[in-house]
């Protein structure tokens, strides 16, 4: 057990002093990209393994109904809950505005510049000016097509 803390420990320092010297160096950061990745895959998994021992040990004391052992599992749940609701959040919301920027705020914007149609002022295909991508970048223009 505090083998595997040092070995955290000691990868997650490796980790923050190699992510700190490569940001402002874009070669060492290639050249030690692949170490960057299985620290940190190995520094996830330490700490996985470490979350699951303790989960075995609270297991055994319920089982053995150690005193304290119902109020350990209850804050455990309670510390978990606060972790991952508003991280839960957070990134869901990010993902439905990322996935909804780019249709609505284009559609929003061809119908505000939309101007009536006048079919006697109609260019041909071939004198059709190029129209600009839209700024949100999902690559339609800021005008609707017809």
């Amino acid at each position: 057990m505090r083998v595997l803390i040092l070995l955290c420990v000691v990868a997650g320092a490796a980790l923050v002093y190699l992510m700190s010297v490569a940001s402002s160096n874009n070669e060492l950061f290639a050249k030690n990209y692949s170490l960057l990745m299985y620290l940190g895959g190995g520094l996830a998994l330490g700490l996985m393994g470490l979350i699951v021992y303790q989960l075995m040990v609270l297991r055994r004391k319920l089982r053995e109904r150690v005193f304290g052992s119902k109020l350990t599992l209850r804050l455990m749940v309670v510390f978990a809950l606060m972790a991952l609701i508003p991280g839960g959040l957070v990134y869901a919301s990010r993902s439905t505005e990322d996935s909804a920027s780019g249709s609505a705020c284009c559609r929003i914007r061809s119908r505000s510049s939309r101007k009536k149609a006048r079919p006697w002022r109609r260019r041909s295909p071939s004198r059709r000016r190029a129209r600009p991508p839209c700024s949100t970048g999902c690559g339609s223009s800021t005008r609707s097509r017809r």
